[in-house]
């Protein structure tokens, strides 16, 4: 019983919905037992807090689609990264952008160390967040904001944290599906043909 010490009862009414949200960074923390870390933001008045949990990446090597090469999980963790920096720290973003070669570490533990020892300076720092439906009735960050162009070069394609955030077309249909969605009717049929 010791794993639920201190649980308590959630209302969903605490989490944020999808869509664009005004935040404040709370905290950055790598998950014990696990290979992840999580981001937690507030919003400003309190009422409402969503937690953001990013896995480390199990490979390097870059797919492909019907429509060319896609980003490794590698550079699709990095390009989160990079956004989370940048929309938190400015300054330490653009020393990654002249020299990201020194922002570096062994592992994925000392990766999240490292992270931290900068964001944990950037706490109480406001922002906007973009949320989307995923699966059920939980939202999150767009999954892939990592792209490849023409050149093989990469670069982020969706900007899911920041100033100026904005729905793509297809976020927005997904919200409003989601919003629209409704439970499959589980009534019993009079007609039993279907389960003979």
């Amino acid at each position: 019983m010791g794993a639920v010490k201190g649980a308590g009862i959630a209302s969903a009414n605490n989490y944020l919905k999808s869509g664009i949200h005004e935040v404040v960074f709370k905290s950055i923390n790598k998950i014990e037992g696990s290979e992840s870390m999580e981001l937690l933001f507030v919003t400003p008045d309190g009422s409402s807090t969503h937690k953001v949990r990013i896995f480390a990446p199990q490979s390097a090597e870059r797919g492909t689609s019907q429509f060319g090469p896609i980003p490794s999980q590698m550079e699709q963790f990095l390009a989160k990264v990079k956004c989370i920096i940048g929309a938190l720290d400015p300054d330490l973003y653009d020393k990654i952008e002249k020299d990201g070669e020194k922002f570096d570490a062994p592992d994925f533990d000392g990766f999240v160390k490292l992270l931290k020892k900068y964001l944990d300076k950037k706490v109480g720092t406001t922002t906007y967040i973009k949320l989307i439906p995923t699966s059920g009735n939980f939202v999150g960050f767009p999954g892939f904001p990592a792209r490849i162009n023409r050149d093989g070069d990469l670069y982020i394609g969706n900007k899911f944290i920041g100033e100026g955030l904005v729905l793509t077309a297809q976020e927005a249909k997904r919200i409003e599906e989601a919003a629209n969605a409704k439970p499959t009717s589980m009534a019993k049929k009079e007609d039993n043909s279907d389960l003979d």
